[in-house]
């Protein structure tokens, strides 16, 4: 006699994924509602997988059916910033996501992948380029995007700040091959 293989549930993660892969909104929205029994929009993992495949749509459908998009302290909105979804970020902030919450991840992240646009409007939406001893300014400095630099400095970074065991400025002067001019000569 032969056992029959319990079958596996299905994890709606999974089959998500390629819909969001695909930006398929229609097979988001059809197995939402065949699942619903199995299927919490609100779980904050559903947009972060759509920041992530850069879902515009979905998102603002998931927001439609009441997901939640300042849970795990706007988790979204740092995941948006991550993957560099500058509108996903505008769509988000729009809808309720605090740019300031939990050290003001969301401006240090743009800054370290050197996104001087979502920089801006971040700092526009009243990111704090100070929070974390000046860890904006420091992390774009570190992975070299002066252009970041020089505009956290214009709009009040402190470059004398201490951010991981020393000064911005000091970084800069002691890691950058070309010296790159940020301060304006006096």
């Amino acid at each position: 006699m032969s056992k029959a293989k319990k079958q596996k549930p299905m994890d709606p993660m999974e089959t998500l994924r390629g819909a969001f892969h695909d930006n398929d909104l229609e097979t988001v929205k059809r197995f939402v509602l065949e699942q619903k029994e199995n299927v919490n929009v609100t779980d904050p993992e559903f947009i972060c997988e759509a920041c992530h495949y850069d879902c515009l749509d979905v998102i603002k459908w998931l927001v439609e059916q009441g997901a939640d998009i300042t849970t795990d302290d706007n988790l979204p909105l740092k995941n948006a910033v991550w993957y560099n979804r500058t509108d996903i970020v505008t769509f988000l902030v729009e809808n309720g996501a605090a740019v300031t919450s939990r050290d003001n991840n969301a401006i240090v992240q743009a800054s370290e992948h050197g996104n001087l646009e979502l920089v801006r409007y971040l700092v526009s939406k009243g990111a704090d380029i100070t929070a974390q001893e000046n860890a904006s300014a420091y992390s774009a400095a570190e992975y070299k995007h002066y252009d970041v630099v020089q505009y956290l400095y214009e709009h009040g970074a402190d470059l004398n700040g201490v951010a991981n065991k020393e000064s911005v400025m000091k970084y800069l002067l002691d890691h950058c091959e070309v010296k790159y001019t940020i301060l304006p000569y006096r």
